[in-house]
């Protein structure tokens, strides 16, 4: 998804991402995904813990795979100063990456931690 950035001056593409607020951490990546932007998975799977500002703060986080993504609305976009969406294949978003489109280190860390675990699964 796409989103303004005020500090750094432009929008930035991401992954969806947020906070708990104290829920279960799977239930917080659905209601996240949702709010940001509209669909629902099928499927989930915890692909492990990050850390974000890991020499500034302490900032655990978690990464979630949605699979089977299913469009069920309730997107609140402008809200979250969300200003577009987008579903790309593998190779538009290596494409997007190379091209220094997707910039935002917490959304580098989660796809790659999706991708070294789809391409172990591809390899099985």
């Amino acid at each position: 998804m796409e989103v303004d950035r005020y500090a750094i001056g432009r929008s930035s593409w991401e992954v969806p991402a947020g906070g708990s607020d104290g829920q279960d951490l799977a239930l917080a990546a659905a209601r996240e995904l949702r709010e940001e932007t509209g669909y629902a998975a099928r499927e989930w799977r915890d692909l492990g813990e990050v850390f974000s500002l890991n020499g500034v703060s302490d900032a655990p986080g978690r990464v979630f795979l949605a699979v089977g993504l299913e469009p069920v609305g309730g997107a609140e976009t402008e809200a979250e100063g969300i200003t577009g969406l987008r579903l790309v294949s593998r190779d538009a978003l290596s494409a997007m990456i190379a091209a220094d489109e997707i910039t935002d280190n917490e959304s580098l860390g989660a796809l790659l931690k999706a991708l070294v675990v789809l391409d172990r699964e591809a390899a099985d």
